[in-house]
């Protein structure tokens, strides 16, 4: 993969131009390298990072976690590995209670929807039930 300009990062990852240039600012990303122009160019191992720093954030955890898990993969610590372990561990037990979460109120508003339906929609406009056969 050859290089690419921060817009085509952004396409790429789907963060903003903003974003990319903020994660720099805060030593989330590496400073990216620049070209003659004084560009900022991003090859494929910078849109892995960007692309993992985005799944970590969608799965809930925070900047300064993420920030901090980074850091443990640049220590030459032994322990490094299992710390990284319990903070991705601890973080997956979190997203799923918060799926479970989502799945309980999912469940409720499907029955509300049913009701609703049952109540506004004239009989014949009624989506049909699946009846299995006896």
């Amino acid at each position: 993969m050859e290089a690419m300009s921060i817009k085509q990062a952004a396409v790429r990852t789907g963060l903003s131009e903003d974003t990319i240039r903020y994660y720099e600012k805060i030593d989330l990303l590496p400073r990216a390298t620049r070209n003659r122009s004084g560009r900022r160019v991003y090859g494929a191992d910078d849109l892995e990072l960007m692309v993992f720093i985005t799944h970590l954030k969608s799965a809930g955890m925070s900047l300064e976690v993420i920030k901090y898990y980074l850091s443990l993969s640049l220590e030459k610590d032994p322990n490094a590995a299992s710390e990284r372990l319990v903070l991705l561990t601890e973080q997956k037990e979190l997203l799923e209670s918060k799926i479970a979460e989502l799945q309980a109120a999912h469940k409720v508003l499907e029955h509300k929807v049913e009701h609703y339906t049952e109540v506004c929609l004239p009989e014949k406009l009624r989506p049909q039930k699946e009846t299995t056969p006896k």
